[in-house]
Formats: structure tokens, C-alpha cells, sequence
């Protein structure tokens, strides 16, 4: 029970009890002369009555009051389960992060693109991340060189870079981490603790905070293929690209911008004059 509902109970009680204390005084008024026993006997029967009908009306809004605390109590307890899960989440989340290795491993024979050349044959952690962002761009160009004078699509020599090399030689541990990373997502989005769509991005950026520069980009590049088809939108929704960093980027921005509209904004910061074209002709930078 709050402060004003604290206050209202105890001036009712105290409203009641002045009531009670000058009833006869009230009497005299009404009768406008001294009253006899049977006409006071009246008087406090009428305010018996009365008094009743008031602890009959006081019992129902108690039970309403409590009925809103406990309403309240509820809710608080599901939002705290809802943050109890999110966190165990977020810990599992840097559990795989923690345990992400990637072990370069060898080209097929058949294979006519050349791999990046690294001195060290074993990647840990956030450094995982960062090898297979920068092979994938290094895969990307070369199937660019050998591909773009016969289909010219970014998205077509995209998908095959992507998932024919990056994802077909260590999509052991990426399935993995998109996942779960998915799963963090949904139970975000699906959560009835959290009433309003502020309250879920609130939560989507604090996890949005927790992904690395690399980590990013080979969320964005995952979404693009069928793999994170049903990640996609919540991508979009939550605007999980923010902080996208195009240092690893190579491919048409513009064709970027179109799947993933909300990194315009990041676009136009590292690129201050850069323009999208729209219907009304082009889209100025800011």
C-alpha cells in the first residue's frame, strides 16, 4: 500500500469518527430542538446502518487495493525472472564466445581460391571472430575477380563467398553462435514481462553492446544467406547492425542499405557525403 492510499484510509477513519462523535449534535440541527431517547436511539441506528454500509464498501475496496498490489507484485516478479534468464543468457553467450576456436584449415585441392595468408594456424576468442570477418572479405574479392565478368549480382558472388567457403569450412562453430545468439533475441521479442517495444530494445542494445566489431559484420553477412532467414527481421527490428564497422565490409553499400535500411545512418557517418537514391531522387547524407 502506497502513501496516498495510506492517507485516504486514515482520513476516512478520522472522517468517520467526527461523524459518530457529533451525530447528536447533528440530531439537534435536524430537529431543531431537544431530542428524547427513542429519537436518539434513532439517530444511531441510522448511523449503525450507515457504518456498516461504509465497512461493507471498505472491505471491497481493500480487496480492489489488493487486488492492484498484487497485480503490481506480479509483475515485478515476472520482470525480474524475465532479467534472472536474460543475464544467464548474456553469460552464456560469452561462454561460447569464450570457447570460439577456429582452426585454419587446408584448401581443397579443387579449390581455385588462394587462402589469406596468416602466420598462425589457430584463432581464440574475439581473434576468431576477426580472422573469419577478414578471410571472408579476402574470399569475397577473389570470387569477385573470377565470377564478376560473368554475373555481375553482389548478391550472387556474395552467397557463394559466404557459404561456400566461410560457412562451408567453419560452420561448426558459427551455427553455433547464431543460435544462440538468435535465441537471446526471440526470448527478448517474446517476453510478456516487457509490455512495450522501448522496453524490448532496451534490452536488444545491451546485448547489441556485448557484440565485437567482427561479430557484427558476420551477423549481418549470416542474415543474408538462408541460414538466418528467421533472424533477419528481428535484426531489422532491433536495429542489432547499429555499430556495424565497415572496415570489413566490401560489399555495394547502396545494396546493403536496401536489405538492412536502419544502417543508413552508420553509412552516411563514415561517409558523410554519400547519398542513396530514392523515389523522389537522392537521399541526402547529413
Amino acid at each position: 500500500m502506497d502513501r496516498k492510499q495510506v492517507t485516504l484510509a486514515i482520513s476516512i477513519i478520522v472522517l468517520v469518527f467526527l461523524l459518530w462523535l457529533f451525530a447528536t449534535q447533528g440530531a439537534k440541527l435536524i430537529f431543531g430542538c431537544q431530542i428524547n431517547t427513542d429519537q436518539f436511539r434513532n439517530v444511531y441506528t441510522s448511523l449503525s446502518a450507515l457504518f456498516s454500509a461504509l465497512a461493507f464498501g471498505a472491505v471491497i475496496l481493500t480487496l480492489l487495493l489488493q487486488r492492484g498490489d498484487l497485480k503490481v507484485q506480479k509483475e515485478r516478479a515476472n520482470l525480474q525472472n524475465f532479467e534472472n534468464n536474460f543475464f544467464k543468457l548474456l553469460e552464456q553467450h560469452h561462454r561460447i564466445v569464450d570457447s570460439f576456436i577456429i582452426n585454419v584449415k587446408e584448401n581443397d585441392p579443387n579449390d581455385s581460391i588462394l587462402p589469406m595468408p596468416e602466420k598462425k594456424s589457430t584463432f581464440l576468442k574475439l581473434e576468431a571472430f576477426d580472422f573469419l570477418a577478414r578471410d571472408f572479405k579476402h574470399r569475397f574479392i577473389e570470387v569477385k575477380k573470377i565470377r564478376f565478368h560473368v554475373d555481375k549480382s553482389y548478391q550472387t558472388i556474395f552467397i557463394h563467398a559466404f557459404l561456400h567457403h566461410t560457412y562451408g569450412k567453419y560452420g561448426y562453430m558459427l551455427s553455433h553462435y547464431f543460435r544462440n545468439l538468435y535465441h537471446i533475441v526471440v526470448f527478448i521479442d517474446e517476453s510478456k514481462a516487457l509490455k512495450t517495444l522501448s522496453e524490448k530494445k532496451k534490452y536488444v542494445s545491451l546485448l547489441r553492446a556485448q557484440l565485437s566489431a567482427p561479430e557484427i559484420n558476420l551477423l549481418a553477412w549470416n542474415c543474408m544467406t538462408y541460414h538466418g532467414k528467421a533472424f533477419k527481421p528481428l535484426v531489422e527490428r532491433y536495429k542489432l547492425l547499429k555499430n556495424m564497422n565497415f572496415t570489413y565490409e566490401m560489399v555495394d553499400l547502396k545494396w546493403l542499405a536496401e536489405i538492412y535500411p536502419h544502417i543508413k545512418k552508420e553509412i552516411r557517418k563514415d561517409n558523410p557525403i554519400f547519398s542513396f537514391e530514392t523515389e523522389k531522387g537522392l537521399e541526402p547524407g547529413y
